[in-house]
């Protein structure tokens, strides 16, 4: 069995499915979330997210914009197979990007990415090009933002008071 550590290449897999086989049809704007695995290593990561655009390219896709995998805390373990055993991960490095094809070839970009043994999971959604750039507009949505919220102080709200002692009642 093949460890996921192994730094041998994945197959290149962009040429199992057929760049445009609904000529007449419009292209569908996407969005691949994906979660690589935490046990790649830092220098290791670009290449694997390449392996994602390369599978995403290699359809003829037409890139809208994309962000970067940041390595974070996932909000619940995930198992993955790895060789014989179920390995859980509690982190990850999450990426995501935004495309434009026919919807005849997002089937083969999901086999491909279903296939990549350094991704431990992955979400395709259809989307639109105005939400991709509202998302890349909003700070909020950028995940390693680190402001804590802000609580706005109200009617309801009570009040520390603090009282001043006088220094005679303090010695």
């Amino acid at each position: 069995m093949k460890d996921v550590m192994e730094t041998e290449e994945m197959a290149d897999l962009s040429g199992i499915f057929a760049a445009d086989t609904d000529k007449g049809a419009d292209p569908v704007v996407y969005e691949v979330g994906y979660h690589i695995l935490p046990t790649v290593t830092e220098d290791a990561l670009a290449g694997e997210v390449e392996k994602v655009m390369k599978v995403i390219k290699g359809t003829g896709a037409e890139m809208i914009a994309d962000r970067a995998p940041l390595h974070i805390g996932l909000a619940y373990p995930i198992a993955k197979k790895i060789g014989t055993r179920n390995e859980k991960f509690t982190d990850a490095y999450f990426g995501w990007v935004a495309f434009s094809i026919s919807p005849s070839a997002i089937a083969g970009i999901k086999t491909a990415l279903d296939e990549n043994p350094m991704i431990l999971r992955h979400l395709i959604i259809k989307t639109n090009k105005d939400s991709v750039a509202a998302t890349l507009a909003d700070p909020s949505s950028d995940i390693m933002a680190k402001d804590e919220p802000e609580v706005a102080m109200d009617d309801t709200t009570p009040e520390v008071k603090v009282e001043e002692k006088k220094e005679e009642e303090v010695a």
